[in-house]
């Protein structure tokens, strides 16, 4: 494990943020969270296009190549096998929402290792907190994960709630939009579907990965539209994915269905190792 400094705070060894930075006030500022391997991010380019929509969206200014010369420096120090998180604030400012002016960011990185992962396959639960409709911020990954704290309580500690790797959560309407920290996929009339995130949920870069490269490698549809609850009972497959655990069988979701077959989410999960060392099973 490296015995360099876990945390950096604008290209400097640091842990501190000022308690008027408005990430911390307001959450007001996005972040990323990515695999690294033999000193590598293989998605980055990924991670850093969508922070950039983020950004524009949330009206922070981030220099691109200051952020990616922070970053190389920030991977040659830390090389090992393990997971780093962007962090970008829209800095400090005043009591108030207006956005002082002007707006310096500040750009946090860690480094964390990996955790161990098991091949079991999950077994989720429909979440009783409903997802809002926000189509503006739908797709970015801001700082406001409030729903997603809510919707993981749901099944923390022991007992029956021990039971459950994940949730689904649901919007407003009763649509899947995602899980408490991924994505999903139904294998469904020989294709794989994927709802749309037009309202509210997070474009994770692991879905995007499925979508563009995986699916047209393998020749296999991808659809991406509202989906209905009964159909995660109409699938014979459900896989959920994310840019740090890769793509995950699921066996099961309470009180709907058991999933018998995850032939088709083997498939996946061989081509993105394929084409990803980090993710080989």
């Amino acid at each position: 494990m490296t015995e360099q400094p876990t945390c950096w705070i604008n290209g400097e060894p640091s842990s501190q943020l000022e308690t008027s930075d408005r990430g911390l006030a307001y959450g007001h500022g996005l972040f990323e969270t990515m695999r690294v391997c033999d000193g590598a991010a293989p998605l980055l380019h990924y991670h850093l296009e969508r922070l950039h929509i983020g950004a524009q969206v949330l009206g922070i200014p981030v220099e691109q190549d200051a952020l990616e010369k922070q970053l190389a420096t920030f991977l040659k120090k830390h090389p090992e096998a393990g997971i780093i998180k962007i962090l970008v604030t829209a800095g400090c400012g005043g009591r108030g929402y207006q956005m002082p002016e002007p707006l310096t960011p500040n750009i946090v990185l860690q480094w964390h290792p990996l955790a161990v992962q098991t091949s079991q396959e999950l077994r989720l639960r429909l979440c009783q907190h409903r997802l809002p409709n926000n189509p503006p911020l739908a797709g970015i990954k801001h700082l406001n994960r409030l729903d997603q704290i809510i919707a993981r309580q749901e099944w923390s500690g022991s007992g029956e709630s021990s039971d459950w790797h994940e949730g689904i959560l649901l919007d407003t309407q009763g649509r899947p939009v995602e899980a408490v920290a991924s994505n999903l996929f139904v294998w469904l009339r020989g294709a794989w579907v994927t709802p749309k995130l037009h309202r509210c949920g997070v474009a994770g870069v692991m879905r995007r990965v499925i979508m563009d490269q995986l699916c047209p490698a393998l020749g296999i549809d991808v659809v991406e539209r509202d989906m209905h609850k009964d159909e995660l009972a109409k699938a014979s497959e459900m896989i959920l994915c994310n840019s740090v655990q890769g793509i995950r069988s699921v066996a099961s979701v309470n009180q709907l269905v058991d999933y018998q077959e995850n032939t088709q989410g083997q498939q996946l999960r061989r081509t993105l190792g394929e084409q990803y060392a980090c993710f080989r099973c």
